[in-house]
């Protein structure tokens, strides 16, 4: 193989790699930051999203338009 072949090739997959290594791990980080956990686990983001139970003593028509409100 010629040489400027080999620095070239050198070159140009040391700066694919790099930029394999960098996008992959600002994902690994910025992904499981974003959502609160990692995907897959229960978190805390995810409960907080489900929706609240009902105040004692609410019921059917009370309740659902309370919960609209929120």
């Amino acid at each position: 193989m010629n040489s400027d072949l080999k620095q070239f090739l050198a070159k140009y997959l040391t700066v694919v790699f790099g930029t394999l290594l960098f996008v992959g791990f600002f994902t690994f980080i910025t992904i499981p930051y974003c959502l609160g956990g990692h995907p897959g686990e229960d978190s805390v983001a995810n409960s907080i999203l489900q929706a609240p139970a009902p105040a004692p003593g609410m019921t059917g028509a009370a309740y659902s338009i309370s919960n609209s409100l929120v």
